[in-house]
């Protein structure tokens, strides 16, 4: 059976040579026969958000991928300014692809839990596919609570233009803010390995951006973003 790499790197190839079955099934929102990908892959390349099948023979040629990852406790607002920075880069017709925990962990990872072990596993995949994408000119935006500095240092040693962005609200902050209680339930021991409360939340040393999501509007954070893609990339500027 081939493992995760393989079945993702055959579907890459696959859609640069422009098989025009799978790629018009994929923009038609129907599901390729199993031979051609697995369905955890086709899931995430069907989404709305998703540019490589549609875009990438157009727009990504000579142009600089990179990875923004967002990284911070739950609740700390990786996922809202993650969000507005790639619906500020769409509008402006770029390459560009979002990876969210969430979305991740019901296609890519839907196989695996919340130990050490899984975690680090789920950050290895992510990795794989950033990689894939920020080397044929797409920009990542990357929004997962990613714990541990060993995962965030891989996944810069493997990626292009790598741009760790540390959400920094404090824990008190981020339980105040968390409107699905997982909090709570941590605290109540219904949830194993809940980062923060049971598991270590290891702050970046060197990140390239801080935001202080618990100070700064969601517009203030936006703007710091954007300001340091347009500062290191031409092609992202206005």
């Amino acid at each position: 059976m081939l493992d995760f790499k393989e079945n993702f790197l055959i579907f890459f190839l696959y859609s640069l040579k422009k098989i025009r079955v799978g790629r018009e099934k994929i923009k038609n929102k129907e599901q390729p026969p199993h031979y051609l990908m697995r369905p955890e892959v086709y899931y995430l390349l069907s989404q709305s958000q998703n540019s490589l099948v549609d875009s990438i023979y157009k727009n990504g040629a000579g142009k600089k991928g990179f990875v923004c990852w967002f990284t911070g406790l739950p609740s700390a607002g990786k996922t809202t300014v993650a969000q507005k920075v790639f619906e500020i880069l769409k509008d402006r017709n770029m390459l560009v692809e979002m990876l969210d925990g969430d979305d991740v962990r019901q296609s890519l990872a839907k196989d695996l839990g919340f130990s050490r072990q899984d975690r680090d596993e789920n950050i290895k995949r992510i990795s794989f596919v950033s990689k894939l994408l920020s080397k044929n000119g797409v920009g990542v935006i990357a929004s997962f609570v990613s714990p541990y500095k060993s995962q965030r240092d891989e996944v810069r040693s493997r990626t292009e233009n790598f741009i760790e962005i540390f959400c920094a609200a404090p824990l008190e902050v981020c339980e105040k803010r968390d409107a699905k209680g997982l909090y709570a339930k941590a605290r109540r021991g219904e949830i194993k390995n809940f980062t923060g409360v049971s598991d270590p939340y290891e702050n970046p040393e060197s990140p390239e951006i801080i935001l202080e999501t618990h100070k700064e509007t969601v517009e203030e954070s936006v703007k710091k973003v954007i300001q340091h893609l347009e500062e290191k990339f031409k092609h992202v500027q206005s």
